[in-house]
């Protein structure tokens, strides 16, 4: 049994020192909307204006073509609120920002050479929210997936990324109705493999 263990870790470690690691850093922007799972009558509407995100990622090799991915990343989601039609009210739409500071925990499986598929929770904080919001908190945890396309130059990879992510599918704060933050858009960045 002990043999078998010192086996296992051997062949760990061994495999562990030739994988390959890559370090990326990425530019995004996409489409978003701010969802309820259910519709309150009188409130404001909440219409996505889109958002940027630029990132930092570490991928680790596992085994061949399947690999896992961290890192940090910003996002700025742009929302315009208009308010329920009330007599007297002012109903100038406003714009609010979203700013989200993430974690991303991804599997990443390559597959015919150059196509890879990505997925797996985020981590998520909201970074400049106020006491009285507008919105509900978009920090938790959330999910991402999404289909690319790279290519490797020797010790480069440039990428391209279509993705859908989904934030605060489970909220650090729980409110009724909670609204989760979709968004849908492409990633491109390049990567250092070492």
């Amino acid at each position: 049994m002990k043999t078998n263990i010192f086996v296992f870790f051997l062949i760990f470690f061994i495999q562990t020192i030739f994988s390959q690691n890559r370090i990326s850093a990425y530019y995004g922007f996409s489409d978003n909307a701010l969802l309820r799972k259910a519709d309150l009558c009188g409130g404001p509407s909440f219409e996505g204006e889109g958002g940027d995100l630029y990132g930092l990622n570490y991928g680790k090799e596992l085994f061949k073509n399947f690999s896992l991915e961290t890192g940090l990343e910003y996002s700025k989601n742009k929302i315009e609120i208009t308010p329920n039609f009330y007599p007297g009210i002012d109903m100038t739409p406003r714009e609010v920002d979203i700013e989200i500071l993430t974690v991303p925990i991804y599997a990443n499986y390559t597959f015919l050479k150059y196509i890879f598929v990505n997925g797996g929770a985020l981590i998520d904080f909201e970074l400049n929210r106020e006491e009285y919001a507008s919105t509900d908190n978009q920090s938790g945890i959330g999910f991402g997936i999404g289909i690319g396309g790279k290519y490797d130059f020797n010790d480069l990879t440039v990428f391209i990324n279509p993705f859908y992510r989904s934030h605060a599918i489970i909220p650090f704060e729980k409110e009724n109705y909670n609204q989760l933050l979709n968004e849908i858009g492409l990633k491109f960045g390049i990567g250092y493999n070492f």
